[in-house]
């Protein structure tokens, strides 16, 4: 039965302070704390709305979403009711402001003459313009974007306590208690099997593959973290490289498609749905039982899902493991919502843009989270979106594949000894002919002097017919990037793919 939305209120919830409170955080245990810091701030939000269903007791308050440390809700538009919101932000702002959180509450008259996503834009925008307005408060946006140390360190050591506490995942176990609410796995069911309580964890198989790689690894306690130290370690005993990669992923236009399709409360349920089916349950089977490409190694074991969402994700891992999940992910999200349509959405595409970051595991959680977000900004600015930003470069999703294809073929002549090392870097210096393209100041001398340096050593050495193969593929992707007016991302393909070759080909030792 269609939602009744006559003299109704929708109203927004929305936690601000989430970026700082979450990535505000010490190298040195962050796999626990990250993890920690990202559930509490989800589970806020279904304590967030308990304590408000009770403060409104005797009205009918229906549940639209609730996702990524924002929720809707649709309530009766009455005088007495916008007050007791204005007194239940207050309320639950006040018990968050030690941790440098605050909760906005922004509501809006539902006009029966528009659609839901209508609605629904002017609330997102009263409600960004309500942000705006409380960061002109000089002493809420002080205790907001400049938070003391004490309250840094105990955010931190909160974290690590959480932390502790879901990665036991005991039902009955007391994770929280905010506005007079226990939270529990027990009490909070739907939360058991979600992705957002994956975490690599120390088990006998694991602690086996570190005794092989080193006997003088100290490995963790059953069930614990494991670090990121020890995911580094992962990807240096495959590749020679200890680094992390970081992904941040997030669905494009969606806002648009919301606004422009979904008509009714009904419809953007079941939109919520499908996008959770994928973000949340098909993404937790992809990495709770695949394995990387001709690998034993598990992705459970090498990456962390700081946080997945309606819409969005981030996540952690060794740097091989997450170049092979970014192309897992991709493929599996296009076969599955070619697979899985909405009527209501007619011919609509859905893709998602990403950035993607390499860095060594000490490197500073505040920053590594800053460089990802970054990255997702650049990819979004692509004409179509539907990109990855990896090494400050943008690409398509099908140069992507292309980028995979050329560095495992690079790495094993490497290997090999087919060619010398020495190519990567000749590899790497193409992207000095993407900027000339870019900047159309493209001449041919460019293309001569990068066929002079891919010339083999000798005559009849075992790397002509390879160095030939990439003069032949270097062509190829200059044609098609010259083709493309002002996007000649084509020409990025071989020195990305020299750069991932580079961190694939070190000596593990």
């Amino acid at each position: 039965m269609p939602e009744n939305t006559q003299n109704k209120l929708l109203v927004k919830g929305d936690l601000s302070g989430i970026q700082e409170f979450i990535f505000n955080t010490k190298s040195k245990g962050a796999a626990k704390t990250l993890k920690g810091k990202s559930f509490y701030v989800q589970i806020l939000a279904d304590l967030a709305i308990v304590y408000i269903k009770k403060k409104l007791d005797g009205y009918q308050i229906t549940e639209i979403y609730n996702g990524g440390g924002n929720f809707f809700l649709l309530i009766p538009d009455t005088p007495p009711i916008k007050e007791q919101l204005a007194n239940i932000e207050k309320n639950i702002t006040r018990e968050l402001k030690e941790k440098g959180l605050m909760l906005i509450l922004t509501s809006v008259s539902y006009l029966e003459e528009k659609t839901f996503g209508e609605n629904l834009q002017m609330l997102n925008k009263k409600a960004l313009e309500k942000s705006l307005n409380r960061f002109c408060n000089i002493q809420d946006a002080h205790s907001l974007l400049f938070l003391p140390e004490k309250t840094i360190k105990d955010n931190e050591d909160f974290g690590k306590e959480i932390g502790e506490k879901i990665i036991k995942q005991t039902p009955t176990n007391q994770i929280i208690t905010h506005f007079d609410e226990v939270f529990t796995l027990q009490k909070y069911p739907h939360w058991i099997n979600s992705i957002n309580l994956q975490v690599p964890k120390w088990r006998a198989e694991l602690k086996t593959i570190f005794s092989a790689i080193d006997t003088d690894i100290e490995t963790g306690e059953h069930n614990e973290v494991v670090s990121f130290e020890h995911l580094g370690l992962l990807a240096k005993s495959r590749t020679g490289t200890d680094n992390l990669g970081i992904l941040k992923l997030d669905l494009d236009g969606l806002g648009t498609i919301i606004r422009d399709k979904v008509k009714t409360i009904e419809e953007n349920k079941n939109l919520s749905e499908l996008l959770s089916a994928f973000f949340n349950t098909k993404l937790k089977k992809l990495i709770s039982e695949k394995t990387l490409p001709e690998s034993t190694a598990a992705y459970r074991d090498n990456v962390s899902v700081i946080f997945a969402g309606g819409d969005d994700a981030f996540i952690i891992g060794a740097w091989d493991a997450m170049i092979h999940l970014t192309t897992l992910i991709q493929d599996e999200f296009e076969s599955f919502f070619n697979a899985h349509t909405l009527p209501f959405l007619g011919n609509n595409k859905f893709t998602f843009s990403a950035g993607l970051v390499f860095v060594s595991p000490t490197f500073p959680v505040s920053s590594f989270a800053i460089l990802a977000e970054e990255a997702l900004a650049k990819a979004k600015k692509y004409p179509q979106k539907n990109a990855l930003t990896i090494f400050n470069y943008t690409i398509e999703w099908e140069q992507w594949k292309c980028v995979i294809k050329e560095t495992k073929e690079i790495s094993e002549a490497v290997k090999n000894k087919t060619i010398s090392r020495s190519i990567i870097a000749r590899l790497k210096r193409i992207h000095l002919v993407y900027e000339e393209v870019r900047l159309k100041r493209f001449q041919i001398t460019t293309l001569t002097r990068f066929i002079y340096e891919l010339r083999a050593e000798k005559p009849n050495s075992r790397g002509k017919y390879f160095t030939d193969s990439l003069k032949d593929k270097y062509k190829e992707y200059l044609d098609e990037a010259l083709k493309k007016e002002g996007q000649p991302n084509a020409i990025l393909v071989l020195p990305i793919a020299a750069r991932l070759a580079e961190f694939t080909t070190r000596n593990p030792k």
